[in-house]
């Protein structure tokens, strides 16, 4: 029986040299050296990155992007001229702003005179014929419900003047003076036809007509936005001629110039 196991395991170990030796069939495989395929060390290749390779470089023939343009400056906001207070009118004079403002009051001229530089003002002058035209309406304004009257104004008559009616120097636009520093010129220098005429020698100050018609209808008609030459004295409680009442002074108008004199 033994003997039996020894030959089987004797023929078994030459069958199995047989199979596996070099000259078996074309079954057999290709040295591991010569396999070309998967080994399981095979890593993916990364991406370039700036630790491998350095800083990215661009392609030669495309220029460098160009700076952005700097942001252009901002224009300085255009000053605004200085205003006027409230429910004053603001013109422009050769000197700067100029506020103006119709107050009521049946003063005489150094009462009105004070009252304006309590404001801050002086009695106004005239540069234009709007100012005027401005005068006139505010006046009416305040002077409600009468229909007419008189508005003191900065102006009085120049010394050489003082005593003389109308003569070739002392006329129309020559024998009073605006006394406001701001005013000059003659072309609001306006009077009535045959006035400034010093009828009692002493009418040394001026008086603006205004009214809401074309004239002021006193003893003779007056034009609105002209002048005529009265005392200085005089106030509303003064004695006025028969017929002169629509004249009366009932008003004055204030001015000043603007901060700044802008």
């Amino acid at each position: 029986m033994k003997f039996t196991i020894f030959i089987f395991l004797c023929f078994s170990t030459l069958s199995s040299a047989i199979y596996f030796g070099g000259g078996g069939s074309g079954n057999s495989y290709p040295s591991e050296s010569h396999y070309d395929g998967y080994d399981g060390d095979y890593e993916p290749q990364r991406p370039p990155t700036y630790d491998n390779y350095g800083p990215p470089h661009r392609p030669p023939h495309r220029p460098p992007p160009r700076p952005y343009p700097a942001p252009r400056p901002h224009p300085a906001p255009t000053a605004r001229p200085p205003s006027c207070p409230k429910g004053w009118y603001r013109t422009q004079r050769e000197y700067g702003g100029w506020c103006m403002k119709v107050f009521a009051g049946t003063v005489d001229h150094p009462t009105a005179e004070k009252l304006c530089r309590a404001k801050g003002a002086v009695l106004s002058g005239f540069r234009t014929k709007t100012e005027i035209n401005f005068v006139i309406g505010d006046g009416m304004s305040v002077i409600l419900p009468q229909p007419s009257g008189g508005v003191w104004v900065g102006v009085k008559r120049v010394p050489r003047c003082i005593g003389q009616h109308l003569t070739g120097t002392c006329n129309a636009t020559h024998s009073f003076y605006w006394t406001d520093g701001s005013a000059n010129g003659y072309e609001a220098m306006k009077f009535q036809p045959n006035e400034p005429d010093n009828k009692g020698g002493n009418e040394n100050c001026a008086l603006l007509m205004i009214s809401y018609g074309p004239f002021v209808p006193a003893e003779h008609r007056l034009n609105i936005g002209q002048m005529i030459d009265v005392p200085c004295s005089q106030n509303a409680n003064s004695y006025w001629p028969p017929g002169s009442k629509p004249r009366q002074n009932r008003a004055y108008v204030c001015g000043f110039r603007t901060q700044g004199y802008g």
